[in-house]
């Protein structure tokens, strides 16, 4: 690995003190000095308001919908006497800045299966006084569908997948399916498909890093409303 590579790496890690003229280290090493005694347990959930567009051309899918990530980290805890509330409320950059400012861990994400900008209504962090702190985003983006297989056309049931993956590798941090959020929305807006079970999981893949990293998937299948395709034909 290149000697800017490393750098970009360590960018996206915090090691903003790292000289790109030193000696190239493994990754391995690089992290090492850097793991907490235990990762961070990072709870997420994905709940899918409405399914825009199916572009069966494309294989791809348009979707709304909300991300809530929850984590646990005493070093976000603070003192709520003589505030009105007890919770400080972040834009994602205030955040961002106040993590890096006090090196402080921050659960980075990225949808892997996006194509494009992430439209992004409106999104917030907000940390409680025990140091419990939440992220909101709800958002509008376009996703990849490569595992569409339409050989049983007009028959055919296809799966659909959102896939967020950590930017720092196992050793940083661990999803976990937050309990009793994710799922689909019951006006969804599109009137060809009939959506059915959706389920959320926890795997791994290889990151940014080129390590193993944690990733979330929440899925979901549908079948075509026939009455809808006969109408047509019928038309």
């Amino acid at each position: 690995m290149g000697n800017w590579r490393l750098l970009l790496l360590a960018l996206l890690l915090g090691l903003t003190s790292y000289p790109a003229a030193q000696p190239v280290k493994s990754i391995d090493t690089l992290l090492q000095p850097l793991l907490p005694d235990e990762p961070y347990i990072v709870d997420v959930g994905i709940k899918i308001d409405q399914i825009v567009n199916i572009d069966q051309k494309s294989e791809n899918f348009e979707v709304v919908g909300n991300i809530w990530i929850e984590w646990d980290d005493e070093k976000l805890a603070f003192d709520a006497e003589g505030r009105k509330q007890a919770f400080r409320t972040f834009t994602v950059d205030e955040f961002t800045r106040f993590v890096d400012q006090h090196n402080i861990f921050g659960p980075g994400f990225v949808i892997y299966n996006q194509q494009g900008r992430r439209f992004k209504q409106d999104s917030k962090v907000v940390v409680f006084e025990n140091g419990h702190a939440l992220f909101i985003e709800r958002f509008t983006a376009t996703l990849q569908a490569p595992e569409f297989d339409f050989t049983r056309y007009p028959f055919d049931k296809q799966k659909f997948f959102l896939h967020v993956d950590a930017v720092k590798p196992l050793g940083f941090l661990e999803f976990r399916p937050l309990e009793g959020f994710s799922g689909l929305g019951d006006k969804l807006g599109e009137e060809e498909w009939v959506f059915e079970r959706s389920w959320a999981m926890v795997g791994q893949t290889e990151g940014i890093t080129g390590k193993p990293t944690s990733r979330f998937s929440f899925g979901f299948e549908a079948g075509r409303h026939l009455n809808s395709y006969s109408l047509r034909i019928f038309l």
